[in-house]
């Protein structure tokens, strides 16, 4: 159960709202005292790699470089912890990065090195993508992290409809907007689907 929440920005903290400009700043969650699970729990990422994740960003890093670098730091916190992680691109077409795997010290580098391997390119199918998530749902300890540029190319585009796509029967849904021209980064359309 969410406690409290901030958003830091490097002239002083704020409470968390929608704002019509942007700033850059750092998320912090504050979780209240909860019973943890001895269940196995699952992870499926589903990483943007159409022709757009190559742009660069202001800090002269692409977008596909900054979700591997998140993908890279998600398995760094759950290697050890009874996690398994299936990992997904899409373009024009899903494909499987490394399908699910309990991320252990011994395989760490290896999942890892699966991710580097994406590269930019092709239009983007986010409805498909989003139906392709709900193929892998296992079930209450499943968990799926979608991030996406948002800018759809081919197929669905409407985010209503797509909406409509999202699985409904994992435990969590979170999306991850990448770069400020997308729908989906936009503060009011980001925060709908975060929280849907």
């Amino acid at each position: 159960m969410l406690s409290k929440s901030k958003i830091t920005f490097h002239d002083g903290a704020i409470p968390i709202k929608l704002h019509e400009e942007w700033h850059f700043g750092v998320f912090e969650l504050e979780v209240a005292k909860t019973d943890m699970t001895e269940l196995p729990r699952e992870i499926h990422l589903m990483l943007d790699k159409s022709g757009s994740m190559d742009e660069i960003c202001s800090d002269r890093s692409s977008k596909i470089d900054q979700i591997k670098h998140v993908t890279k730091n998600i398995l760094h916190v759950v290697k050890g912890k009874r996690v398994s992680v299936g990992v997904s691109a899409f373009n024009s077409t899903v494909s499987t990065v490394f399908p699910k795997t309990e991320v252990r010290e011994d395989n760490i580098d290896e999942l890892i090195e699966s991710v580097k391997r994406m590269y930019a390119e092709d239009e983007t199918n986010i409805g498909d993508a989003l139906q392709s998530m709900r193929s892998f749902s296992n079930g209450k300890e499943r968990h799926n992290i979608f991030m996406t540029d948002g800018d759809a190319t081919v197929g669905e585009k409407d985010p209503a409809k797509l909406l409509k796509f999202v699985d409904q029967t994992a435990a969590s849904n979170t999306f991850i907007g990448f770069g400020f021209e997308s729908q989906y980064a936009h503060p009011l359309n980001l925060y709908y689907i975060l929280f849907y």
